[in-house]
């Protein structure tokens, strides 16, 4: 076997693992919302887990009315990671009435400066 034969099989196998892993986990999704005008307010990546729940995972971006960035954050596996996040309140009075507060994040924890 030429060297050129060997190093096309090499990187034929790493290619192949790299498209496995690929289509490993679950599938991540984006929702944008909007106002009624069209302009965005929030966009925030997430998936399905096991159980039916979505987790956030990945960027969060929201937007004020007048289309300015206001704060971007990290999510993984539904628990903010870094940036400045949106916590709802529990229960219903965050999930459906818009409640809750801003924290900033630090590798998964509310950074120092906030404490």
């Amino acid at each position: 076997m030429t060297r050129a034969t060997r190093a096309m099989l090499i990187w034929a196998s790493i290619l192949a693992g790299i498209a496995l892993l690929a289509g490993c986990g679950p599938s991540i999704r984006t929702d944008t919302y909007n106002r009624p005008d069209g302009t965005p307010r929030l966009r925030q990546s997430y998936y399905v887990d096991s159980k039916g729940f979505e987790r956030l995972h990945g960027l969060a971006k929201y937007w004020d009315e007048h289309g300015a960035v206001v704060a971007e954050g990290t999510w993984r596996d539904g628990k903010p990671w870094e940036g400045r996040c949106w916590i709802p309140a529990a229960g219903d009075a965050g999930s459906w009435g818009g409640l809750g507060t801003w924290h900033d994040y630090r590798d998964g924890q509310i950074s120092s400066d906030e404490r």
